[in-house]
């Protein structure tokens, strides 16, 4: 064998020395990898296990009873019926130097029919007017509201819209000088919309069910009172079309009762006693709630 075949089986030795080298590598790597992937699965999956049971344990603080005095919710899953009767009444009036003026509306008293879904704390309702089902407001704008209801043994947080028709009477006046009575008069210029929070703090809560008070989640075995204090918060949206007020009345209307829209707000802390519980003989929920301390503003 002469120097060149020599070198030239060197040189093959060597490469395939480096090729073999370079896949070792490369299996070294992917294993690796896959053990940092591992890592990271298994941790994620260690910290959403332990988010989770914390959040479970929280959940137990909060819906902590006294099952002497209450029995908890043993359900999930919640469906309940509402109805209710509803009797809305606006006034809007002035005052300056040309005297006083006030005009009053409302609608007829109207019966609702409401929905409930509920997932253990959580409830989301809608209700409608039973006159929108059959046809009774044509051309009307419709009443809606919404409920999302929070509920523990501790606080609950009710947010909550409502929306009124256009379907309103003129029922009183006062500061015009008439020929023609409007009492009763129909009227489709106004229209309400109403956004608000109500949360509340429940002192006694092992022993006091709110909720029990209106059958939605708890029921009270024994009656029971607590303190309670609360947070309420509304935005109310009011649309105002005077150019519908009857001509006599449009012609002596104040400047300040020329508007389209008026908006504002009205919040207040209340601390209140509340009792529930039921009549021993027949078993009939009774609730009583007394507010003391009110403290009210408006903007």
């Amino acid at each position: 064998m002469d120097i060149r075949q020599l070198c030239l089986f060197c040189l093959s030795f060597l490469s395939a020395l480096g090729v073999y080298a370079q896949a070792e590598q490369k299996d070294s790597t992917v294993q690796d990898n896959k053990g940092v992937l591992i890592t990271l699965t298994d941790g994620i999956a260690t910290t959403v296990r332990h988010t989770g049971r914390k959040i479970r344990k929280v959940g137990k603080e909060f819906n902590a009873v006294d099952t002497t005095y209450i029995s908890p919710n043993l359900y999930n899953l919640a469906f309940m019926l509402e109805s209710s009767s509803w009797y809305e009444y606006y006034r809007l009036g002035s005052k300056g130097n040309n005297g006083e003026q006030s005009l009053g509306f409302s609608p007829n008293a109207s019966f609702k029919l409401g929905v409930y879904f509920g997932w253990r704390w959580i409830f989301l309702g809608y209700s409608f007017d039973v006159k929108d089902i059959f046809g009774g407001h044509k051309n009307k704008a419709k009443k809606t509201e919404m409920a999302l209801n929070l509920y523990s043994s501790k606080f609950g947080v009710d947010l909550y819209y409502r929306k009124t028709g256009s379907d309103f009477k003129i029922r009183s006046s006062s500061g015009f000088d008439l020929n023609t009575p409007i009492k009763n008069l129909n009227f489709n210029g106004l229209q309400s919309k109403i956004k608000g929070l109500n949360a509340y703090w429940i002192f006694n809560y092992k022993k006091f069910s709110y909720p029990a008070a209106y059958s939605q989640s708890t029921n009270q075995r024994k009656s029971a009172g607590s303190l309670m204090a609360g947070f309420s918060y509304s935005q109310h949206n009011i649309s105002f079309d005077y150019e519908k007020l009857p001509g006599e009345v449009r012609a002596q209307l104040h400047d300040a009762l020329l508007f389209k829209k008026v908006k504002y707000s009205d919040y207040s802390i209340n601390v209140a006693m509340a009792i529930t519980g039921y009549l021993q003989k027949t078993g009939f929920p009774i609730f009583h709630s007394y507010r003391p301390l009110p403290i009210k503003n408006q903007k």
